[in-house]
């Protein structure tokens, strides 16, 4: 239940705290365009694959909000603020997967990853899209 009660408020939190952020730039903006709530995470690919999952094999929400990642509900879009260094020169991974059962765990649809580089100062569009598996399709124009 406590699990529950996070998700919910990181859904309805993460949004406007994103934006009120203050960050000009080097932003990663991220629009659901699926039927289920979609966790979204940058530079951590491999957060879906590392048994970091709760019980049932679901997402470990609290884990997964701490390591960096976010929940975007149906039709909503969040900005993810990005780092701009000589190491990354601005190209960062994004990785997420839908939450398609949330009763039972909080199961997830197969994720996917997309590579995308962030001007300085600037921001990217991903899009992602829920196929009917459930599975995600992350696209960038």
């Amino acid at each position: 239940m406590r699990t529950f009660l996070v998700a919910l408020l990181a859904l309805s939190l993460a949004p406007s705290l994103a934006e009120a952020g203050g960050n000009k730039g080097n932003t990663i903006k991220v629009r659901n365009r699926g039927g289920d709530i979609l966790a979204v995470i940058v530079d951590n690919d491999g957060f879906f694959d590392t048994g970091t999952t709760g019980t049932n094999g679901g997402l470990d929400v609290a884990s997964f909000v701490r390591a960096g990642g976010r929940l975007v509900g149906p039709g909503g879009t969040i900005v993810l603020p990005t780092k701009f260094n000589n190491n990354n020169q601005g190209t960062h991974d994004v990785t997420a997967a839908y939450v398609v059962d949330i009763a039972n765990g909080f199961a997830l649809g197969a994720s996917d990853t997309i590579t995308v580089t962030v001007p300085r100062n600037g921001s990217v569009q991903v899009t992602a899209t829920e196929n009917a598996d459930g599975s995600a399709t992350l696209s960038s124009p």
